[in-house]
């Protein structure tokens, strides 16, 4: 029974499933600080867009292998090759098919991450063949990440606070900082599979020093909304807070979170706090 369960946990985060209701629920709490009714077409887009990018980049990684790849998650998409993309493609057209249900502020930024998502996807498959120096997936899909959580609630706002700001930047650098940290504890497997990452080109060592600055900046951030921001601006500052201190956690005890990759665990448990949200 406890192996089936940590299969199907396995099974949940090789499809990003986590990764999706993270978005989800960290959308819900951007709609709650500009005042924004989040619909459920909005909700279920945001999740098939995620899921539809996330499995893309991963057939992405292994499509061009002409043999089995050495972690679990690569090797699960590159067995079922056909049958992702299949799933892949339903997931497009259920996203198109709510369209019709999605304002058209939301509608209109989709469209405009559609060529940010393309581009990407573009670089990442130019890049695993023959690495581009100034191209690096962690920041872009920090990016794309924060950009679907917060765009449809920000577009759909009448007024927007000025100390949301701070919030965006800080929920981008603790995306960022979630994958620098998965970039550092999977270097050798990276080098195994030959996939170009951070952690590759800058040095352990060096991308774990960047990855504390970070939190730095963020903490300051934070401080600055704590200092200023009334109370739902203080309590998202609070989960950002703890979001923070959770994923600095992982990037500096390796010893805790490197065993049954705890690390992703916990990573991507991160985005499960403004889940907190529905509380308040």
């Amino acid at each position: 029974m406890r192996d089936t369960l940590r299969y199907i946990g396995d099974l949940l985060r090789w499809l990003s499933l986590d990764v999706v209701l993270g978005a989800v629920v960290s959308s819900y709490m951007v709609h709650r600080l500009v005042s924004v009714t989040g619909r459920w077409p909005e909700y279920v887009a945001l999740a098939l867009a995620v899921f539809v990018i996330y499995a893309v980049d991963r057939l992405s990684d292994v499509s061009a292998l002409d043999k089995a790849p050495p972690t679990a998650r690569h090797d699960f998409f590159w067995r079922y090759q056909l049958t992702w993309w299949v799933f892949c493609g339903g997931a497009v057209v259920a996203g198109l098919a709510l369209a019709f249900f999605i304002p058209q502020e939301v509608l209109w930024f989709g469209l405009g991450m559609t060529g940010y998502v393309a581009a990407y996807l573009l670089l990442a498959r130019r890049g695993g063949r023959n690495p581009i120096p100034w191209f690096h997936k962690e920041y872009f899909v920090a990016i794309l990440y924060t950009a679907g959580v917060w765009g449809p609630a920000l577009v759909q706002a009448e007024t927007i606070p000025g100390l949301v700001y701070p919030l965006l930047l800080v929920f981008c650098l603790i995306a960022l900082l979630n994958l620098l940290t998965f970039s550092w504890y999977e270097f050798h497997a990276d080098e195994r599979l030959g996939q170009p990452s951070l952690a590759r080109s800058w040095g352990r060592e060096r991308l774990r020093r960047l990855g504390l600055a970070l939190s730095g900046v963020a903490s300051l951030l934070l401080l600055l909304v704590a200092g200023e921001g009334e109370r739902l601006l203080l309590e998202a500052a609070g989960i950002e807070g703890a979001m923070l201190a959770l994923m600095g956690s992982v990037l500096l005890f390796p010893r805790v979170f490197l065993p049954n990759e705890r690390y992703r665990k916990w990573g991507d448990a991160v985005f499960y706090l403004p889940a907190l949200f529905y509380l308040f």
